[in-house]
């Protein structure tokens, strides 16, 4: 069990160690940015919003630092923050000292921080997915936070086995990106390449007997197809490139195949994250390889 504190003023002084945490999480959030991957050296904390968000968070490897929330909120939670280390203060306050703290309206009554847990080099984190039946998302340049945690929240629907950043990606814990994640991003595997070594990283997954699917409106052959004729035996990776301009050339040439989604004549493309969907449940349709779990319907 956490330990619960009522807060009625900012001077509580159980709570002035934690308030620079959660002071103007919305402009210090927006003037961040996404620290270096390449090393474990600080990656800083993330904000999980709302009861869905908490749920994956106290399951998930990153550290629960505090949380703060509302009267109305804790009883809908309790079974949440029962997970808890018992050092894990919990402070309970009105909803307008919440807001005048943070600098925005909670409409969810429910803030946390955690410590980010140390993201995996993309080695390891190949090794750990290796048994994994599902297919592998890599976006490149995607920098929308929107697409980003839908695609991460498209992935654990459909049963991917993980996702890898390439290039300029948005941060997929940035707070509204694990929002709309639905906190799958604390929980599905991940890992980014630094940008200059992208074309090594796209090596490294041929090498590891990935086939490698780069998605895209002038594909020359339909993914569905693509799917069947591709032997249960090979591991399929699906690259979803930035809104616009889509994958870099050099990333399309080293691909096994440029596919395309079956649309209706005049429409160029879909949005990135619809598009990750509608191909990831075709992805999901693909037989497991021999010696691994079958893939299993996931449940909401």
């Amino acid at each position: 069990m956490p330990r619960l504190y009522r807060i009625q003023s900012l001077a509580d002084p159980t709570f002035a160690p934690f308030a620079p945490d959660y002071a103007n999480v919305k402009e210090r959030q927006l003037a961040g940015g996404f620290t270096d991957p390449t090393t474990d050296s600080p990656l800083g904390k993330l904000y999980a919003e709302g009861q869905t968000v908490l749920h994956q968070l106290v399951r998930s490897h990153h550290r629960t630092l505090s949380v703060l929330t509302t009267d109305a909120r804790l009883p809908t939670i309790q079974p949440d923050l029962d997970l808890l280390a018992p050092d894990v203060p919990v402070f309970i306050l009105p909803q307008p000292l919440m807001d005048g703290i943070v600098g925005f309206h909670i409409h969810r009554g429910l803030l946390a921080v955690a410590a980010r847990a140390p993201v995996p080099t993309l080695d390891t984190f190949l090794h750990n997915i290796t048994n994994h039946p599902g297919p592998l998302v890599v976006l490149e340049d995607l920098a929308n936070h929107d697409n980003v945690g839908g695609i991460f929240r498209n992935a654990a629907a459909f049963g991917a086995a993980g996702i890898l950043l390439a290039g300029t990606c948005a941060d997929p814990l940035y707070r509204k990106s694990i929002r709309v994640s639905c906190g799958h991003a604390l929980r599905l595997p991940w890992t980014r390449t630094h940008p200059h070594a992208w074309p090594d990283a796209l090596a490294t997954l041929h090498h590891a007997g990935w086939s490698t699917l780069a998605l895209t409106p002038l594909g020359d052959q339909p993914l569905d197809a693509v799917i069947q004729t591709t032997p249960p035996t090979h591991r399929l990776a699906l690259l979803i490139g930035a809104e616009g301009p889509g994958l870099r050339g050099p990333t399309m040439s080293r691909c096994t195949h440029a596919v395309r989604l079956q649309m209706a004549p005049g429409v160029d493309s879909l949005n990135a994250s619809v598009a990750a969907a509608i191909a990831l449940y075709e992805l999901s349709k693909q037989p497991s390889p021999p010696g691994r779990a079958p893939r299993q319907p996931k449940r909401s």
